[in-house]
């Protein structure tokens, strides 16, 4: 406590700056913390060789079945062997095949299913590229030299070739002879909840660090308006006036003088009010005793009765308390 009343306690502007540098420190410490324990996306890798082969044979496969059934043998297929594979009866083929960032492993690896289903098969296409599979995935890639990639091989793999490595970002599509498709995807391997991404639990995080610590420094900042708002209820309760105590409102300090600066200057009004009142009232009465003596003398009379009940209702007023013929007078005085 005492270590507090020496300290002085910063101002409203500061503490809404330390609040803003807060939630910052707050939501950069989150954001490493997701980075450092959140584990990353698993990304597979295929073998080219592998790849085509089961590319061949799902298509055989598949294509052998009724078209209902097709679909469901598709799916079979590929949970046995670690794809995503589906039949469509339409596919977007008009989509063109974007040459940035094309991976000559997977176009080569297109070539080969091509080359061992000729005749059984109408087309195979391959979307290969990064970008395919939304920005957790989004660069480019730059080759050096820059003629690196026209060097490579092309066409079909050969029998005796070394395997090449395919990473799982790619999309087949083989065109059957009836027009229908087979898409072959890698299949998917998430490390985390879908819906407990990065960018949310980030968003989310940010939204909640913030929201608290502005309410607690608003709450802070408006806890001595409260005061004043009780210090106002209670003026003019009695007819001494209640000063507030300025310490500890810190920037509402100033407005806590000024109310204890008009409660003395509305004091001191009525103070001088009353007193004239009450002098006003001695004067009166003094002149209303002579005139009720000077009545009595009068011959009886309507007129005597009337001016005599006049004067002793001058003398009811007069004899009530200063606040009280102040209120009297103010109650009947007619509103402009």
């Amino acid at each position: 406590m005492q270590f507090r009343k020496a300290w002085p306690r910063p101002r409203l502007q500061t503490r809404l700056a330390l609040t803003i540098l807060s939630a910052i420190i707050a939501v950069a410490a989150l954001y490493a913390v997701l980075f450092l324990l959140m584990p990353a996306r698993l990304l597979a890798m295929y073998s080219a060789h592998w790849l085509v082969g089961k590319a061949v044979e799902a298509t055989l496969v598949i294509f052998k079945e009724n078209p209902p059934a097709r679909d469901a043998r598709a799916a079979r297929f590929g949970a046995d062997n670690h794809l995503k594979i589906c039949w469509r009866r339409n596919w977007d083929a008009a989509k063109p095949e974007p040459g940035k960032g094309q991976r000559p492993f997977v176009e080569r690896a297109r070539a080969t299913i091509e080359r061992d289903l000729a005749g059984k098969v109408r087309k195979v296409a391959v979307r290969g590229v990064l970008e395919l599979r939304g920005n957790m995935f989004h660069v480019d890639v730059q080759p050096h030299p820059s003629d690196f990639l026209n060097r490579l091989p092309l066409g079909p793999l050969g029998s005796g070739e070394a395997d090449l490595p395919i990473l799982g970002i790619f999309e087949f599509a083989i065109q059957g002879l009836d027009g229908s498709w087979i898409i072959i995807e890698p299949e998917d391997t998430k490390s985390y909840a879908e819906r407990l991404q990065p960018w949310l639990i980030l968003l989310g995080g940010a939204v909640g660090l913030v929201s608290i610590l502005s309410t607690i420094t608003a709450r802070r900042a408006l806890r001595p308006l409260k005061r004043l708002a009780e210090s106002a209820r209670n003026f003019g309760r009695t007819r001494k006036a209640v000063p507030i105590d300025p310490a500890g409102l810190n920037e509402f300090e100033v407005i806590a003088r000024a109310m204890n600066e008009m409660q003395e200057r509305i004091k001191s009004f009525i103070d001088e009010r009353t007193h004239m009142l009450a002098a006003l009232s001695h004067d009166l009465r003094t002149s209303l005793t002579g005139l009720l003596f000077d009545a009595e003398e009068l011959t009886g009379g309507d007129s005597k009765d009337r001016l005599i009940a006049g004067m002793e209702d001058m003398e009811r007023v007069i004899s009530l308390q200063p606040w009280s013929l102040q209120a009297t007078i103010s109650r009947a005085s007619p509103h402009k």
